[in-house]
């Protein structure tokens, strides 16, 4: 049974440009955008970058409101790009790390995603301070974070999510 799905996930994920299977499993530091107008691009974050990646399988199963999007410890901005990529009205990428930052605005600029602002902050500060309400919540904190569950009170707090939004925390 194993065994089955692996070989559906191979035959739906095509082959990563390192040539392995299942690209965004890290083991070459590829990645890719799944889907929408920027499907397919590749995404090749420096070795430096110390995100972990989210999953395309989890990626394609996110994605189902689009709107006004916020994502939360952004790290690569692999999912702040697949929400633009799929006709988000707009996103904001929250990241601390000014490397990550960095990489996140070139990347963005590059592929000409307009929407996307990038901002370079502490996520609890920004959102202590935040007064724009977002369609989708997306938090996928680093798993070493201490305080990470404070994300979900200030998001309630701060009524940051319109109604009938979607929180999505991993």
């Amino acid at each position: 049974e194993v065994s089955a799905f692996w070989f559906r996930a191979a035959q739906r994920y095509p082959t990563c440009p390192c040539g392995g299977h299942l690209c965004n499993t890290f083991s070459c530091g590829t990645m890719r955008i799944v889907g929408g107008r920027f499907g397919g691009r590749v995404i090749n974050p420096p070795r430096n970058l110390r995100a972990r990646p989210t999953t395309d399988f989890a990626k394609e199963n996110l994605f189902n409101v689009l709107g006004n999007l916020i994502d939360l410890f952004s790290g690569t901005g692999s999912i702040s790009y697949e929400f633009i990529s799929r006709g988000a009205a707009g996103v904001t990428s929250v990241e601390v790390n000014a490397v990550h930052h960095n990489f996140i605005r070139r990347t963005a600029a590059a592929f000409g995603m307009e929407n996307l602002y990038a901002v370079r902050a502490n996520v609890f500060l920004y959102l202590k301070s935040a007064s724009k309400r977002f369609d989708v919540i997306f938090s996928d904190a680093p798993y070493d974070l201490e305080g990470s569950e404070q994300v979900v009170e200030l998001v309630f707090e701060r009524k940051l999510l319109r109604p009938g939004g979607c929180p999505a925390l991993l």
